[in-house]
């Protein structure tokens, strides 16, 4: 296990992580999926669209996810495609979101820096 197992352990009993294991089960059922099909799903209010943007963005930029299609009209949202569905557990952004660690394997993905989702 890296380092971060245990400080990530801990983490995972907090209602962030709690928050974040429905989305990742919601991505993994749906395969492909915009944020507002997200937040529907989960069943949490519009206001938690920001903060499920910013876990979506990291696992975009650890290439979990593909946008399959971007803004094609000006309010269209972007169409997300999970291409690496490792496992249940849900993945942590750790090391202020410089990498994701992946539960089911143990392994430590860097978040590329810039662009935006």
């Amino acid at each position: 296990m890296p380092k971060t197992a245990n400080y990530t352990q801990r983490l995972l009993r907090g209602k962030r992580e709690h928050k974040r294991a429905r989305i990742w089960q919601a991505m993994r059922i749906m395969r492909s999926f915009t944020l507002a099909d997200l937040v529907a799903t989960c069943e949490y209010p519009q206001e938690h669209k920001r903060s499920i943007g910013v876990f979506v963005s990291a696992l975009r930029r650890a290439g979990y996810l593909t946008v399959q299609r971007r803004n094609i009209g000006k309010h269209e949202a972007p169409v997300f495609r999970l291409v690496r569905n490792s496992g249940p557990h849900c993945p942590s952004i750790v090391h202020r979101g410089a990498t994701v660690l992946d539960h089911n394997d143990g392994t430590e993905y860097p978040v590329e820096s810039g662009g935006r989702s």
